[in-house]
């Protein structure tokens, strides 16, 4: 949950589908394929609009390209002296899939280009490469894994913007791996996560900015184990310890960041007739730092995802997650982010959907007194042109309220995309 706010779609809309399979031990929420009314309103099957693809096998390859143009008020995300854009998105990409009787795999390439009218220094590419999969090694074992790597450029809205005269790029790589063994009604899995994170230096006026102290490992090697009340319900119980190792021994700051610690989880994976899918969890988490003049981070940790169909047409999703994230702002060991959405997704007419999304991120600086409250509310529609074209429209507002002066900002992004998949 990095930065959870940009990924929902406010400077960067048309962000990549940088994993085309997240392979956990936690099992997928369970749907009842067979009527397709009991799915949410945008992941049902639209035969006339879906994009068809190619065939060769049992592989199935899926390319697309989207066009955006968006209007940003507020480009670097300033409190005062506003500085507003036109920005212009093109995102190719190629998915490929291939489903066996026991297992699959996923592969996918994509790029996205973002093109400033005035303010092109903060022109961007983006780009990610990903494959995953999943197999049978016996009746009741099934092997999980996947790899990404991603190139990223830091929004400007991010608390550790080092505001240099063009966007820190900086790469992530990730890859898991996990095992989920079931007994009858019993299940337990093991799985091992490694995210690489790397910075290059940031141009600034007389120079650069050095992030090298930014360079870090995160690893967790978690066990969970879980029981089948019945076909549709799971209780479950999940423990991870973590690691975050640093490049350098110490920030620019001097201070040494690398932490250790664990999160316990429990909760309860449900689907009632389609109605209402609930994946839920509760736990604590805590990490101790190597500097002992970093405090400790340590508190409730949560994820939840609700997703309810009140109607045939209609779908309401709400989530809640609070975890602790890395930053390099200075005296905070780390960042609790606690994230509520809701977002209400309806089938106006079989080929146009329209949408409208709140949601709220408090961010905890922990060791200092800031603490950061930002606020997002949307409404977007996708319209199906016709089979493998879809045009989509969103409006956005989104707003920080610091603790910290000069930190607060307002900002609306207005974007009108084509997407073309075959």
């Amino acid at each position: 949950m990095n930065e959870k706010i940009a990924r929902s779609g406010l400077l960067l809309p048309v962000a990549m589908s940088a994993c085309l399979l997240v392979a956990t031990v936690v099992p997928a929420q369970a749907q009842n394929a067979g009527r397709m009314e009991d799915l949410p309103v945008k992941e049902r099957q639209r035969p006339e609009f879906d994009p068809v693809g190619f065939r060769q096998g049992n592989i199935f390859i899926y390319p697309s390209i989207a066009l955006t143009g968006a209007y940003d008020s507020n480009v670097f995300a300033t409190e005062n002296n506003e500085t507003g854009d036109f920005i212009t998105y093109v995102t190719p990409g190629v998915r490929v899939q291939s489903i066996g009787t026991r297992g699959g795999w996923n592969a996918g390439v994509n790029a996205n280009l973002g093109l400033y009218a005035s303010e092109t220094d903060e022109n961007f590419v983006d780009g990610s490469v990903s494959v995953g999969g999943n197999y049978d090694v016996i009746a009741d074992g099934n092997v999980q894994g996947s790899a990404s790597f991603t190139r990223l450029h830091e929004d400007r809205s991010s608390p550790d913007d080092v505001n240099g005269t063009e966007p820190t790029i900086y790469y992530r790589g990730e890859a898991k791996l996990g095992y989920v063994h079931r007994f009858n009604r019993l299940g337990a899995g093991v799985e091992l996560i490694a995210r690489d994170f790397s910075y290059e230096d940031t141009d600034s006026v007389g120079g650069s900015i050095d992030n090298g102290d930014r360079d870090r490992v995160e690893t967790e090697q978690a066990v969970r184990l879980s029981y089948d009340v019945s076909p549709d319900t799971e209780l479950f119980t999940r423990g991870a310890l973590i690691q975050w190792t640093y490049d350098n021994s110490t920030d620019r700051n001097g201070l040494k960041r690398d932490a250790e610690g664990y999160r316990v989880d429990g909760g309860v994976s449900t689907n009632l007739t389609g109605l209402l899918t609930l994946q839920a969890s509760i736990g604590y988490l805590s990490l101790e730092y190597d500097d002992p003049r970093l405090s400790t981070s340590e508190g409730l940790a949560t994820g939840v995802r609700a997703i309810w169909n009140a109607t045939r047409l209609t779908t309401v999703t709400a989530t809640l997650d609070r975890e602790v994230q890395a930053t390099t702002v200075n005296g905070a060991s780390g960042r609790f982010d606690t994230l509520g959405q809701l977002e209400v997704d309806h089938e106006l007419l079989r080929n146009l959907i329209v949408s409208a999304k709140l949601g709220y991120l408090q961010s905890e600086f922990e060791g200092t007194s800031r603490e950061d409250d930002r606020y997002t509310a949307g409404v977007g529609a996708d319209y199906f042109v016709t089979q493998g074209v879809t045009l989509s429209a969103t409006a956005t507002r989104d707003e920080r309220d610091s603790s910290v002066p000069g930190a607060d900002f307002t900002r609306d992004v207005v974007l009108l995309r084509l997407r073309y998949g075959l």
